[in-house]
């Protein structure tokens, strides 16, 4: 992804979906949001900090055909940490959201995130 600016969903596999704020420098993880398109996969798991919006470091890789490969920081609870890396099945989706559409996306994550990530 060649872009430093704007807001994006990120769809994977698994059927995982991100929101990503480049002018922010947040992402935000919600698993099983969209259909599972890899049949010989297994459902997301849930990771720690699903729903919760995370400070973007960096975007080492983000290409549709590939995992996505983020390091996020605010790791608080973790004294000494830097940040973490996150490594996402492969990415099938790259679409840009309207500002507008950001503050609505995040209160559906939050959302989700409450209620266990379930549909």
């Amino acid at each position: 992804m060649d872009v430093v600016s704007g807001a994006y969903t990120v769809t994977t596999s698994s059927g995982s979906r991100y929101l990503i704020d480049l002018d922010r420098s947040e992402l935000s993880r919600m698993p099983r949001v969209a259909e599972n398109v890899d049949p010989g996969f297994w459902e997301a798991d849930d990771l720690r900090r699903d729903g919760e919006t995370l400070q973007l470091l960096s975007i080492d890789e983000l290409t549709v055909g590939r995992p996505a490969v983020f390091w996020l920081g605010d790791v608080a609870d973790y004294p000494g940490y830097a940040g973490t890396r996150r490594t996402t099945t492969d990415v099938v989706d790259i679409s840009q959201v309207a500002k507008l559409d950001v503050a609505e996306l995040e209160l559906a994550l939050s959302g989700a995130a409450s209620h266990g990530g379930e549909d």
